[in-house]
């Protein structure tokens, strides 16, 4: 957004940033988020999809997403789930080992990456291949943890905003009653209450509303889809990889 400091103070910018942490809690959203922010735009690529089943065919395919990118910069350039494409030498067939050099060769060729910021999110960075993660590539390593106290108050806001709903509704006890839960988990809670109360209206013909006794009922009943022990693995991770 500022690139006249960048060239004042001679800074050569970030080539990337990989954001990792347990599925559900917003890498994705996050990305577009600062895509919006930045006024740039936004290639959203699922790494799983870019996968092709005749030889080349994703390197190929790879290689068109970049030129998109360099002709549409200032651009993001987003692949979801990375691990798919840039896994560990020595630990996939040899496609796999092409498809994560060409994404290299993308990164560092010739053609230098001028106006394009690599994202890239994954639930897995302990797969990754550790060249890619090189200062020089994915310059930057951010953790994004699951919502906090705050976050999950926010996101109940949110996702309720909209409903029919009873005047009991008690934000802060959601909050407390969800430490632990994904952002996906406490979406999945708030529409799960909503249709439950919208197939009340038509059993009943009377209209329903959403009431903190039902989203208390749902809660007990959702479990955290992200374990103590994941948890564990996440944060260790984050203290040796975030930069």
């Amino acid at each position: 957004t500022h690139p006249e400091l960048f060239k004042e103070y001679n800074i050569k910018p970030s080539k990337g940033v990989l954001l990792f942490g347990p599925p559900g809690c917003g890498k994705t959203f996050l990305a577009k988020v600062v895509a919006n922010e930045a006024k740039a735009h936004f290639l959203h690529i699922n790494g799983p999809e870019l996968l092709q089943q005749f030889i080349g065919k994703t390197e190929a395919k790879l290689q068109d997403l970049f030129n998109r990118a360099r002709e549409n910069a200032p651009c993001i350039l987003f692949f979801d789930e990375i691990d798919a494409i840039a896994g560990a030498r020595g630990t996939e067939r040899e496609s796999g080992t092409k498809i994560l050099t060409q994404f290299l060769t993308e990164m560092d060729g010739i053609e230098e990456l001028k106006g394009v910021i690599i994202v890239a999110a994954t639930n897995r960075p302990d797969m990754l291949d550790p060249a890619l993660m090189r200062p020089g590539r994915l310059d930057r390593i951010l953790y994004v943890p699951p919502p906090d106290h705050l976050a999950r108050l926010a996101l109940f806001k949110k996702e309720l905003t909209g409903k029919p709903l009873t005047t009991d509704i008690k934000y802060k006890q959601l909050a407390d009653m969800t430490e632990g839960y994904s952002a996906a988990d406490i979406t999945a809670i708030c529409n799960a209450v909503a249709m439950a109360a919208a197939k009340d209206t038509l059993k009943t013909g009377r209209r329903r509303r959403v009431t903190m006794k039902r989203l208390q009922y749902f809660i007990e009943r959702t479990p955290r889809s992200i374990t103590k022990e994941q948890l564990a693995i996440y944060e260790v991770l984050r203290d040796k990889l975030q930069r």
